[in-house]
């Protein structure tokens, strides 16, 4: 049973995890300090108030009574950013985005859908450095696209799928300055997120897709086998081993040596021929990705040197339609919906209202979206019956 005294070191722990001084987390909950304090010390307060400050933690009022650790994963990806990083920029997006995840969980049990992770992707890792780290990128890529049932050439349709098939869920929204690149956090005995950062990269879905990539290998292979794992991904020019390794898994992943030999061939290119800047293009919009990542990918793949890179560094990514890069561009009825909560949330809440496992309360709330909002208007899009009478309702 939980008691006031749990509730209050939950509330304390967590503030204390994500950083926060008493005064920075009422002005997120929109309480008073006193009050922020007072539910510290496992005095009375309003239920309101602990809800408030249990979802500016990123949790929920439910959280708090049934005493879980709602926070420590995405807090402790928190901790992995650099001194020079806003860090109430990053705390603000992961503690809004965090929730998202959270609830998509939930209701993939609640729905009963197959938990992937377990029968897929958590066999695949983590595995340490071993070797020179691009060498083993390559081998690990491989393993992941076999295990996907991808063959040797052809490219990623959608990464976000491919990682939904090993069971990692994955959002996309702009959740902190153009500095961060993504994220990713595993709660003990759950499926790892990822978020990618819409405001990074120039907005380049080419640049996304090898971020997905890179946090894909950070999901399977750097995470802990026990305990509670997270990491913020900043803009370095090189970085350690093993974010060298997963930018090289994400290139090799995403295309690997014998499809770039395949695509070169195809071409009338000979073995010994050096490809074009033209070449470099065509190559980056069939793979879906960056120019930038794929002429260094040449250079790992024995076609360029270093200096042809520097002489072709003026070119740019060609414009790329996919479907993981969707949520930026939302039907009217999706764009009443909050970015970071479109998406793999948005699907699976329409499909189980439209199944009659949730209330249109609960899908209203899912969705973030107030009762005078045309919320229905996504049922009409997505042709679903709009009788609310008759479905059931289930508390998360």
């Amino acid at each position: 049973m939980v008691g006031a005294r749990d509730i209050a070191r939950s509330l304390s722990s967590a503030r204390k995890a994500w950083q926060l001084s008493h005064r920075q987390l009422a002005v997120r909950a929109d309480i008073s300090e006193r009050e922020v304090r007072t539910a510290e010390r496992s005095a009375r307060v309003d239920a309101s108030a602990l809800a408030a400050l249990a979802s500016a933690l990123g949790g929920s009022l439910d959280d708090l009574l049934q005493g879980r650790d709602f926070w420590a994963a995405p807090a402790i990806a928190l901790k992995s950013i650099s001194n020079v990083i806003d860090v109430a920029d990053v705390q603000g997006g992961i503690s809004r985005v965090a929730p998202v995840a959270r609830d998509f969980a939930a209701l993939a049990t609640h729905m009963e859908l197959p938990d992937l992770w377990s029968s897929r992707g958590a066999a695949l890792g983590p595995t340490g450095i071993s070797g020179p780290p691009v060498e083993q990128a390559e081998k690990l890529a491989a393993l992941v696209r076999a295990k996907l049932g991808l063959g040797r050439v052809e490219p990623v349709a959608s990464i976000r799928s491919a990682m939904a098939s090993l069971g990692i869920a994955t959002f996309y929204t702009g959740f902190a300055s153009e500095e961060i690149d993504g994220a990713m956090w595993r709660s003990r005995d759950t499926p790892p997120c990822v978020v990618v950062n819409a405001r990074s990269r120039r907005g380049l879905l080419t640049a996304f897709r090898m971020t997905f990539a890179h946090e894909l290998c950070h999901a399977l292979f750097d995470r802990p086998k026990r305990g509670d794992a997270g990491l913020v991904d900043t803009r370095t020019p090189r970085g350690s081993a093993l974010e060298q390794r997963a930018n090289a898994f994400a290139a090799y992943f995403l295309a690997p040596r014998n499809a770039i030999r395949r695509f070169i061939a195809d071409s009338g290119l000979r073995h010994k021929d050096v490809p074009s800047a033209q070449s470099l293009l065509a190559l980056s919009l069939h793979f879906g990705v960056g120019v930038e990542a794929m002429a260094w990918h040449l250079v790992h793949c024995g076609y360029w040197t270093e200096e042809t890179v520097l002489a072709n560094r003026d070119l740019r990514s060609p414009q790329f339609a996919s479907a993981d890069d969707r949520e930026l561009r939302p039907t009217e009825a999706e764009s009443l919906v909050p970015v970071e909560r479109r998406g793999l949330l948005l699907d699976l809440a329409t499909r189980a209202f439209a199944n009659e496992q949730i209330s249109a309360a609960r899908l209203r709330e899912l969705l973030s979206l107030p009762i005078t909002s045309n919320w229905k208007l996504l049922l009409t899009e997505r042709h679903v019956a709009p009788d609310t009478e008759h479905h059931v309702d289930w508390a998360a």
